[in-house]
């Protein structure tokens, strides 16, 4: 049996978007090396309609969140031209399964490895519906209905996944990635990623070694890791293990971390590990400066002034901290967002950038975009995904708008002059980075070179 699997790429995006590989597709890959003999794999990053043809593949596993759905539904239809049969996973059918169209066989609802070596073991050139019903965690074809069989377990621990497949990856540059956790602990209103995980779970200290020195043995020319987990410290016990393997063998002089973080777990002691662990960036979603605001799109977790506090501690301890805003809550005023242009301005972050309220799926925010009817969604498999494109320069005159407050226009102007600010800090963040890693300037800016020829 031949399986592709391949990301669904917005095309307007595709190089940001694919500027890390799909290590959620290399988890895949390597559990079903583990688990299913017999399967030949490639995953596909790129030109997937080339790599179908010359692959000839039996099974495509299509992964896709709420934005590119459109271009799912499309590539799911030219793998159906190719005689192969399709698996759609991801974010957006495990928000909305009912996005199963015609060209999909069957969709996998939440987390992916177990349910994909299931339906490997389970295919015979086909998938029937009263094969498919008992298998967990799947949506599929019953005559002209769609069903959803029961809800998949989560694996625990997380330990039992082997490492990705990196083998079947592209890894270019001097910067690699990894997860170290799924899920978060939190609940903000705005996220989908926390309620697409069942919960929070880990990967042990002694797992997460295990992977870095792979990491670095593949490839010894990596000089920095970005750990993208949701939330990299949620654990602090874990987060002090990790730091001592880290220091024991020696890694916090060979590699530079950069890590995500929330403004109430940071404290001196927090702050310390990170340095001690040589982790030179931190990300934080600070969403506002202004404290109405942010207890909504964070249910009260932070304030202001813990978010101010949070990242002048790090930058005592000499880590850049860059911060990401949310502007266009459903009750946020003009005065509102300009709060949050002030603690921009007052607080020392070397990077801040601010983002439009998208509604996704399975948040709270839905729930709006169906009682003011903000998306057609009549016609469910006729839906224009491209709408909650999280970039709102590309998308300003489509993007669903949930203030009540504010009209588009006036929204576009104040997301105009956030995005000058963004600028202010993004230069200010280049020129510290020319001086202090000359190399990463450099290779930057050779990829936009090449995005030009």
């Amino acid at each position: 049996m031949k399986l592709l699997l391949t990301n669904c790429l917005e095309d307007s995006r595709a190089y940001i978007q694919s500027k890390y590989p799909p290590l959620g597709l290399g988890y895949l890959a390597s559990y079903v090396r583990q688990n299913v003999s017999g399967v030949e794999m490639r995953i596909a990053t790129s030109d997937v309609e080339t790599a179908i043809a010359e692959f000839r593949p039996d099974v495509v596993g299509i992964s896709s969140v709420s934005q590119n759905f459109n271009k799912a539904r499309e590539l799911a239809s030219i793998c159906r031209d190719a005689g192969a049969r399709v698996v759609i996973g991801g974010i957006h059918i495990s928000s909305l399964p009912s996005c199963l169209n015609k060209h999909m066989d069957v969709g996998v609802v939440g987390e992916g490895e177990d349910t994909l070596v299931e339906l490997l073991r389970l295919y015979d050139g086909a998938w029937s519906a009263n094969g498919l019903r008992k298998v967990a965690g799947v949506v599929y074809h019953q005559g002209n209905t769609i069903e959803l069989s029961s809800a998949r377990t989560a694996i625990e621990p997380l330990d039992r996944l082997p490492l990705p497949a990196r083998d079947l990856l592209k890894n270019e540059g001097n910067e690699a990635y990894m997860f170290t956790s799924r899920g978060c602990p939190y609940r903000c209103t705005f996220c989908a990623s926390s309620r697409y995980w069942s919960h929070y779970r880990r990967f042990s200290a002694q797992y997460v070694l295990r992977e870095i020195k792979d990491l670095l043995t593949r490839y010894p020319h990596v000089r920095s890791i970005k750990m993208f987990d949701d939330l990299f410290i949620a654990d602090r016990q874990r987060l002090k293990q990790v730091v001592e393997l880290v220091r024991s063998e020696g890694l916090q002089k060979r590699i530079r971390f950069i890590v995500s973080a929330t403004a109430n777990l940071i404290d001196d002691e927090v702050a310390s590990l990170l340095r001690e662990m040589n982790v030179t960036e931190v990300g934080m979603g600070l969403e506002s400066g202004c404290s109405k605001t942010l207890a909504y799109l964070k249910r009260g977790v932070t304030s202001v002034a813990c978010n101010e506090n949070a990242v002048r501690k790090l930058k005592d301890n000499g880590i850049w901290v860059t911060g990401s805003f949310i502007i266009g809550a459903p009750d946020e005023t003009r005065e509102d967002i300009m709060e949050t242009l002030d603690f921009i301005r007052r607080v020392p972050l070397d990077s801040a950038s601010v983002y439009v309220l998208v509604p996704y799926p399975n948040t709270p925010l839905w729930d709006i975009v169906i009682d003011r009817k903000l998306i057609p969604l009549d016609n469910i498999h006729d839906v224009d995904w491209s709408v909650l494109n999280v970039d709102f320069s590309v998308a300003q005159d489509q993007a669903p708008i949930l203030s009540e407050r504010l009209s588009r226009k006036e929204l576009q102007e104040l997301f105009r002059l956030c995005q000058k600010e963004h600028r202010r800090t993004r230069t200010k963040w280049a020129l510290k980075l020319l001086v202090r890693q000359p190399s990463k300037v450099l290779n930057y800016t050779l990829r936009r070179m090449r995005r030009l020829v």
